[in-house]
């Protein structure tokens, strides 16, 4: 069906800019290239405003320029005039731009987990090292003794799991054209052949069945695991007596963006508190995610 010309192709490809936001010109130019680490970068750098937003702390332009020059990230400032000490918003997304570049290996590592417990081992041994945190360090604090928004586990699983929910939603739209008779074009060319399409090929992580993808934890799902517990415990009571004295805001008094080295265990009891909720229904926790994001 379709409406003056408008099909279900304009619709996706519509709603697909929308939910990409800045990064969709990276996502198109990524696609148009071919170039799958492009699409990934994309992803962490969308996920990365809400993984940090409000919930850290950037240094100082000053040692910005510093952090950037011992560690040889000249780029974002190759056209600065000499004496200039303001990191201006566009240097700053160059910069962030580069760190997600240099996590792509991490990511896809972390997207090859099977398990939370594999994912929450593997974020706990990087931040453990000193090369991935001076990542981060260009740009944001990562000394506790610095200020109580200090780089932490929160963080990085915020970014790492928004990254898959992001990649998840574009590949499931790139493979259920074929079924669907859609050919969403991210960007119409001077002629159809220049057209640049969502290419199913592109997406290699993950596999269809894979069920395992972890929730991305901020006070929303916290707060509404509070309220699934709540709305379902006469049956899980049955199931684990110890839910009959439970806090109504056990999970939703646990501050997600300082979960670190000491505290990063609750990280696991969150996910598994959701797989109970999600229990038979063979929906992931990212699903979770899905269905209470906005809830």
């Amino acid at each position: 069906m379709q409406y003056g010309g408008i099909t279900l192709n304009h619709v996706l490809a519509f709603q697909i800019r929308i939910m990409m936001g800045n990064q969709y010109g990276r996502l198109v130019s990524a696609v148009k290239n071919e170039d799958k680490d492009g699409i990934i970068i994309a992803c962490l750098r969308l996920g990365w405003n809400d993984a940090f937003r409000h919930v850290s702390k950037n240094k100082s332009d000053a040692d910005i320029i510093s952090e950037c020059a011992k560690q040889r990230w000249n780029s974002p400032f190759k056209r600065r005039k000499p004496g200039v000490v303001k990191v201006d918003d566009q240097e700053k997304d160059q910069i962030i731009v580069e760190i997600c570049r240099s996590l792509c290996e991490e990511f896809k590592e972390y997207a090859s987990k099977s398990s939370t417990e594999d994912r929450h081992a593997y974020i706990h041994e990087k931040m453990a090292c000193k090369d991935f945190v001076n990542k981060f360090a260009v740009i944001k604090v990562v000394d506790p003794k610095q200020s109580d928004k200090y780089l932490c586990f929160g963080h990085i699983q915020k970014l790492f799991n928004m990254a898959v929910k992001l990649y998840l939603c574009l590949k499931i739209c790139a493979e259920e054209q074929n079924n669907h008779d859609l050919q969403i074009i991210l960007q119409f060319g001077a002629t159809p052949q220049k057209n640049v399409f969502l290419k199913p090929e592109m997406f290699t992580l993950f596999s269809s069945n894979d069920t395992s993808a972890d929730c991305p934890i901020d006070r929303y799902i916290l707060e509404a695991i509070d309220r699934e517990i709540d709305e379902q415990d006469a049956d899980l009571t049955a199931i684990n007596p110890e839910r009959r004295n439970r806090d109504s805001a056990k999970f939703a008094s646990i501050a997600w963006s300082k979960l670190n080295a000491q505290s990063d265990a609750a990280y696991i009891d969150i996910q598994n508190e959701i797989a109970a909720l999600q229990a038979d229904s063979g929906k992931s926790n990212l699903c979770f995610d899905f269905e209470h994001w906005n809830s």
